[in-house]
């Protein structure tokens, strides 16, 4: 089964160490905590705020500016329900190991 991710604000998932990876049924959802203050362009620091399953039949809410990774199945089904269009907003990008941060325009197809 190849795996697809959501990455709603981030692309964090695979940049955990395996150790820290679930075996998947439904979801895994990890919520991120930004730990710098926003000040430098282009930087950001990361630390897991908190890691669970989101199961069959549960939801998870996000707030604006949430930063959060989900990684599901193939066979995944999911429904998302939000306040307005996000795909025709910008989202944050971030990558734990270098620290940095990106602005992605998701009506230009960026992800």
């Amino acid at each position: 089964m190849s795996n697809r991710r959501s990455l709603a604000c981030s692309d964090l998932f695979h940049q955990l160490p395996t150790s820290r990876r679930r075996k998947r049924l439904q979801g895994a959802v990890i919520r991120w905590r930004r730990t710098d203050d926003g000040s430098q362009a282009g930087h950001a620091e990361l630390e897991l705020q908190r890691d669970f399953m989101n199961e069959a039949g549960k939801a998870s809410v996000f707030a604006v500016g949430d930063i959060h990774s989900i990684e599901y199945g193939d066979d995944t089904f999911f429904i998302r329900v939000t306040g307005g269009d996000v795909e025709t907003k910008k989202t944050l990008r971030f990558d734990l190991e270098k620290k940095s941060v990106q602005i992605a325009d998701r009506a230009q197809g960026q992800r």
